[in-house]
């Protein structure tokens, strides 16, 4: 995961969310989930590729964002969970 960094300080939203992928197993879409504190999914997408622009976050909160490779239609697991905050 490239973008945001664990802790990073959002001053704007949207965000735009980038990770790299080194599997040898092509991946043929990402499934990115952005949740709130309490574990709720505030936003989701399926992406082709390997970067993403969410909706605007509501700023003073904390949110957390992982992703998922798929191939022939099987989610492979989440990445590591980083946390971002929204400020402004």
């Amino acid at each position: 995961m490239a973008f945001p960094a664990d802790f990073y300080l959002a001053t704007t939203t949207p965000v735009t969310f980038r990770w790299t992928y080194f599997d040898p197993c092509a991946a043929q879409s990402f499934v990115v989930v952005v949740t709130d504190v309490d574990g709720a999914v505030v936003a989701s997408a399926s992406v082709g590729g390997t970067g993403w622009t969410s909706p605007r976050f509501v700023p003073g909160n904390t949110f957390f964002w992982s992703v998922a490779a798929v191939h022939d239609g099987v989610q492979g697991p989440f990445s590591v969970t980083r946390r971002f905050v929204v400020t402004g």
